[in-house]
């Protein structure tokens, strides 16, 4: 990689025109990742028949290059704060925020998006700060670190009042209300999402409309409000259908088959979690794909299929070793402790 600083140990300073090339080729640098990091950005989000840069064939290719690229992406964050171009440390992690969560690489995004904050703060941008902290605490959400997660997003959400900004307030509540649910705060969980569902119906922002309605569901699952979780989670999957969001139609029909599960309906959550597998292994999911033969596994056991279970849940903790989500693997270990006493009972 390029050096854009100049170092203050080395022997010999660099001439004026030694200097100003050097510093054209880090810009060059810059623009190059800037630019190809939002195209691959574009496949990522894309629903079928929009359209996209050219850079990329596909969305599988954005992603080969992003996986390739990325230890070079997390570098030309920290190289581009250190050299003084704020924008490009602003702007960069917030491009790359899908993919790390795609690939649940939470500690590149929080690392970057660390940068960006600071830099967006540097700068006075305070939309951009705002969007920066909610990343930030989908980041430590995903980390598990709760309550540093809830105080980047119950910043973001006062950013964005004081600003006005209603879409960008729907974003932090939307994280808000994620992040408290998985501490257990589930009524709480509710509040955050129901405002969050006004701001995106009240913008007509389809998209999030539909993840907020999915993550409402999970929160009303967990207060044993099934037929009003089941509800909610039809209205989000029509929604992905409607606008041809693969992926988060796979989320939708994982939490769908649970509930389904929960009020006894077996043989429609089978369904349900075959459907999610099938859009997982098509769009390149693996926590997504983990996640749906974990549910699946204890679908089987309550169903008296143990042997179903333990394959199940054998493949779930291959999937969550091989993305590294620990926590995650641990559950899976624990279903399949559970699926052999049950096989042996």
């Amino acid at each position: 990689m390029t050096y854009c600083a100049y170092t203050h140990g080395s022997s010999q300073r660099p001439t004026h025109t030694q200097a100003d090339s050097r510093e054209q080729a880090c810009d060059r640098l810059f623009h190059y990742y800037l630019e190809r990091a939002h195209a691959a950005d574009e496949h990522l989000r894309a629903p079928p028949g929009t359209a996209v840069p050219a850079d990329f064939t596909s969305g599988d290719s954005a992603l080969e290059w992003l996986d390739a690229e990325r230890p070079s992406l997390v570098a030309t964050v920290a190289l581009a704060a250190d050299s003084g171009r704020d924008k490009v440390a602003m702007l960069l992690p917030l491009t790359l925020a899908d993919y790390f969560t795609w690939r649940r690489r939470f500690d590149d995004q929080w690392t970057t998006t660390m940068v960006s904050r600071d830099a967006a703060r540097r700068l006075g941008e305070r939309d951009n700060e705002a969007v920066a902290l909610t990343m930030l605490g989908e980041a430590l959400q995903g980390l598990r670190r709760f309550e540093e997660a809830i105080a980047m997003l119950q910043e973001a959400v006062a950013i964005s009042q004081q600003n006005g900004d209603r879409w960008r307030e729907g974003m932090a509540l939307g994280n808000l209300g994620s992040t408290l649910r998985d501490m257990g705060r589930p009524e709480e969980a509710i509040t955050a999402h129901q405002d969050a569902l006004v701001i995106f119906r009240e913008t007509g922002d389809r998209r999030r409309e539909g993840t907020t309605l999915n993550n409402l569901a999970i929160s009303l699952r967990e207060m044993g409000r099934s037929d009003d979780a089941i509800a909610t989670d039809q209205d989000a999957l029509a929604i992905f259908r409607e606008t041809g969001d693969r992926h988060h139609e796979g989320v939708a029909l994982n939490n769908l088959s649970s509930v389904l599960r929960d009020v006894g309906r077996f043989e429609e959550a089978i369904a349900a979690h075959q459907d999610a597998l099938g859009i997982y292994r098509q769009t390149g999911g693996r926590h997504g794909e983990g996640m749906a033969l974990g549910n699946l596994g204890i679908t089987l056991r309550e169903m008296g299929r143990p042997e179903e279970a333990i394959t199940a849940h054998q493949d779930t903790v291959t999937i969550f070793r091989e993305t590294g989500d620990q926590y995650r693997e641990g559950i899976a270990l624990s279903d399949l402790e559970s699926d052999r006493v049950k096989q042996q009972t």
